[in-house]
């Protein structure tokens, strides 16, 4: 029996050792794989595979056995599902009322200048 036989056979913590005829083969956990031999897994990397779940508009990150999801700026959600925030209807846009009106565009938003104002080019505009 390897498994018995073997303190470190498979590690305990992401995989199942399981005895074969004269040997043993770690069952590797969800989130993890093997790569050449079948006595070592080895921790699958979802966002490079491409097998998450992340919406199109959020970061993956990579973690033991699994991976997160985090909405990229100006979305809010669980990362499978984000939907864009409109600062506008929000009243977290940074426009000034007296000069300008603000704007919700994807991911983000722009305040078009009243007449007589004009965007200041360093401000990606936002100020008038």
């Amino acid at each position: 029996d390897e498994c018995n036989g073997l303190s470190q056979a498979c590690n305990s913590t992401i995989s199942i050792c399981q005895n074969t005829d004269g040997s043993f083969v770690c069952n590797c956990t969800h989130g993890y794989q093997h790569l050449g031999n079948m006595t070592h897994c080895f921790d699958r990397d979802e966002c490079i595979l491409g097998t998450d779940s992340c919406h199109a508009q959020a970061v993956c990150t990579n973690t033991g056995g699994s991976y997160s999801c985090v909405c990229n700026h100006g979305y809010t959600g669980s990362g499978q599902n984000c939907s864009d925030i409109n600062e506008c209807a929000d009243k977290t846009d940074s426009c000034v009322s007296t000069k300008s009106t603000c704007r919700n565009i994807v991911g983000s938003y722009v305040c078009d200048c009243h007449s007589m104002h004009i965007h200041s080019e360093r401000d990606n505009k936002i100020n008038c």
